[in-house]
């Protein structure tokens, strides 16, 4: 791929993060909280910026499987993928630029235990459903 055709690959890719990540505005936020999908499931023991890696996590996971053990065979294409985790990783860092000087208190050894636990039993679920090995 040349230099022309990557940047146009680029364009063409943003292009399409930003239309997914605009459309989905109204399906998982209100117009005075875009972050509010995160900060709702948050009430639940975590840190929104948590809830956002674990949803950018799935889809690193498929990125993994596609790229490591040719799983072609995937609910979402490897381009969808790819975008998803662009606008995640678009909604942590705005999630990182609300919370500011929050972002001292949060305890990193503790956060990334939950997160730990959490990407272990999704793993054992996905063991028991065959679709890892």
């Amino acid at each position: 791929m040349n230099t022309t055709e990557f940047n146009n690959e680029m364009t063409l890719l943003l292009a399409d993060c930003q239309k997914i990540l605009g459309g989905a505005a109204h399906e998982y936020s209100v117009e005075t909280d875009r972050l509010e999908n995160f900060n709702q499931l948050a009430k639940h023991g975590i840190t929104p910026s948590q809830v956002c890696l674990v949803y950018l996590t799935k889809h690193i996971d498929g990125i993994k499987n596609y790229v490591c053990r040719d799983v072609t065979n995937q609910r979402d294409s490897i381009r969808g993928r790819i975008i998803d985790s662009i606008n995640y990783l678009i909604l942590l860092n705005a999630i990182i630029v609300e919370d500011g000087a929050n972002l001292n208190k949060i305890d990193a050894r503790n956060a990334l235990d939950h997160l730990d636990n959490l990407y272990d039993e999704r793993n054992r679920y996905a063991q028991r459903r065959g679709a890892i090995g």
